[in-house]
């Protein structure tokens, strides 16, 4: 048993400020694309050197293991199925916030093609956000009680995007996403949620696209389909039962996977209150913590202003 979890807190300051630094005056100092390599990568860099610092294994502390072979469908029904109520979270978040993702996504695919677009957006984010938000930082709050780690790390993930639409649902799949973790065993399924997720989004972008190059006014119709807070209440409504029903379907998977990889047991022990109790309760925020948060929290501010 590792002490002193909330540690992982410095990592999380010294990302954050890097991340930032680097951001502002990367472009000045090297070509824009090291300067984008250098901020993606920089998490990864900074969570295996705390890890060997702290003499700890890289591999097993990020929970590189093995996996049921029936794991990797059941995390792609999984991620269709949570689909409906991450989208009715990015809505309503959408009624006071700015979306800052699709433009770009759709300029990026246009500008660089798609499987540039899919390397960047799908594959290098599930990869490197998932080894730092889910193996690194839940990987370190998991050696105490679960469900606030499972909490806390979904803040910080949700957090490190900067902007509120995408804090919403980041935050929302940063909680399934350690969960499939628990239930797995293993990282390589939350790698391949959270790649679907995005890869599945690039894919829409890119058929919408396509479309629009053959139906030029499919191209119009989408420039003006900003839906009014009437429109997308509606949609909303509309989609609740399917989230519903999503949601029971992905508890079945869920469920499954974990059984399948010998920690249901584990996971179901979280329910009795005594056995919860009694497991260790360290402290996991610190003035590192709050530091992280705030700056988060007034880079999101900006980022509405701004836009």
């Amino acid at each position: 048993m590792k002490k002193n979890p909330h540690k992982i807190n410095y990592f999380l300051i010294l990302y954050l400020i890097l991340y930032l630094i680097i951001g502002l005056f990367g472009p000045f100092l090297f070509a824009e694309n090291i300067a984008e390599g250098m901020t993606k990568f920089l998490p990864l860099v900074l969570g295996i050197l705390y890890l060997l610092i702290s003499r700890q294994p890289v591999l097993s502390s990020v929970k590189i293991t093995g996996f049921h072979p029936l794991s990797i469908p059941l995390t792609i029904l999984m991620t269709y199925c949570l689909w409906p109520l991450i989208s009715i979270v990015n809505m309503i978040s959408m009624l006071f916030a700015a979306n800052h993702i699709d433009g770009a996504l759709t300029q990026l695919i246009a500008s660089d093609g798609f499987l540039y677009a899919l390397f960047s957006m799908a594959i290098l984010p599930a990869c490197l956000e998932e080894f730092t938000f889910r193996g690194l930082i839940y990987g370190q709050y998991r050696n105490q009680r679960p469900i606030k780690a499972i909490l806390f790390s979904s803040l910080c993930f949700g957090l490190m995007h900067m902007n509120f639409n995408q804090f919403s649902y980041a935050f929302v799949l940063g909680i399934f996403l350690s969960l499939l973790l628990e239930a797995s065993g293993s990282l390589f399924m939350p790698i391949l949620m959270h790649f679907t997720f995005n890869a599945t989004s690039v894919c829409m972008v890119w058929v919408e696209q396509k479309l629009s190059n053959v139906l030029p006014q499919l191209a119009q119709e989408s420039a003006n389909s900003t839906l009014t807070v009437t429109e997308t209440l509606g949609s909303i409504a509309v989609m609740l039962p399917i989230a519903t029903i999503g949601c029971f379907l992905a508890s079945l998977a869920f469920r499954k996977i974990a059984s399948l990889n010998g920690n249901w047991e584990e996971i179901k022990s979280w329910k009795e209150r005594q056995a919860y109790k009694e497991r260790p309760n360290y402290k996991l925020t610190g003035i590192a913590f709050y530091v992280f948060v705030a700056i988060c929290l007034i880079m999101c501010v900006l980022m509405e202003v701004l836009s």
